[in-house]
């Protein structure tokens, strides 16, 4: 299965988009059935309860209507994704969706589009939130208030073969990364390069720009690069298929937290689910849902509200 790496800036377009709506989660939703989510994860889902103080922190046009829309386009494993060969949705990004409309007495209801219109779809309105693997920025809360609840960035890696003892970054300077070209890793990786190597007298890393993540691990794993960058979160997820292949070289470059985006207008929206977010993370079913997709590096101590633009 290819891996997608981090998501680029999308564009707003104001395009007409066709999408599908599919009622997965809530309170006893007729449609939330099991075989949506792996059975690993059902203790903690089930454990969530309505919290009626939160639930009257919602908008009153959400209480009436009893949901709330998620916006998000599922091909970025393990956040949202579906399984080769099936039309059901699985994922890190869709079970916190799933647990935030729990403690908030809401139904949640899943608005597939392509991953560039998903802010479009906040700003008209289209969705109420955005939970898709979507990096915070300075630049996006300006239109958009962002509840940071994951950290993510640029694992290096290599395969288990060529690690040898040494896992560190180190090691990096003089070899050659394959990595794929579209995507912020490739920027994160050349001031590695020039701060690291070049301007401590050593030579640079030599970067070899491929279409994909798929193509750059397939390199590594052919023997004509000496190491890999992807996201924490995708590495994970292909390390959990592939036991052994490889290893991680430091800790990740860049760090980035992911968000949740809310339209700036919709203030009472954003205290709520700030609130029921604070509420997963300290009883234990945010940490419970990131060790189910083996994904503890990546959590963040608590939620934050727009924390970029205070940096």
């Amino acid at each position: 299965m290819a891996i997608p790496t981090r998501r680029r800036t999308p564009r707003a377009l104001i395009v007409p988009t066709v999408v599908m709506l599919l009622a997965i989660a809530g309170c006893g939703s007729p449609r939330d059935t099991p075989a949506l989510h792996p059975p690993s994860n059902r203790k903690a889902l089930d454990s969530v309860q309505v919290d009626p103080r939160l639930r009257q922190m919602l908008p009153a046009d959400v209480r009436r209507s009893g949901r709330l829309v998620l916006g998000l386009n599922p091909i970025f494993a393990p956040m949202e994704f579906k399984p080769p060969g099936s039309e059901e949705m699985h994922g890190f990004d869709l079970d916190f969706a799933r647990a935030l409309a729990r403690t908030l007495g809401v139904r949640l209801q899943v608005s597939v589009s392509p991953f560039d219109q998903l802010i479009n779809s906040l700003n008209t309105d289209r969705v109420d939130l955005v939970i898709s693997g979507l990096s915070d920025s300075r630049a996006r809360e300006q239109t958009l208030d962002m509840i940071d609840y994951f950290q993510s960035g640029a694992q290096v890696f290599t395969t288990t073969r060529k690690a040898g003892a040494q896992h560190g970054l180190g090691q990096l300077c003089g070899r050659s990364i394959g990595l794929s070209k579209t995507t912020d890793n490739y920027g994160t990786i050349q001031k590695f390069s020039a701060e690291q190597c070049v301007a401590a007298g050593k030579p640079p890393i030599d970067i070899v720009g491929v279409d994909s993540s798929a193509s750059a691990r397939l390199q590594l794993q052919q023997g004509r690069v000496d190491a890999s960058v992807q996201e924490p979160e995708t590495l994970a997820y292909v390390m959990k298929q592939a036991p052994g292949t490889f290893v991680r070289l430091g800790k990740p470059l860049n760090p980035a937290p992911y968000a949740i985006a809310i339209s700036k207008h919709k203030k009472q929206l954003t205290t709520a689910v700030l609130h029921a977010a604070r509420k997963l993370f300290g009883d234990g079913v945010y940490a419970e849902l990131l060790r189910t997709w083996n994904l503890q590096g990546s959590a963040l101590p608590k939620p934050g509200l727009n924390l970029k633009g205070r940096q």
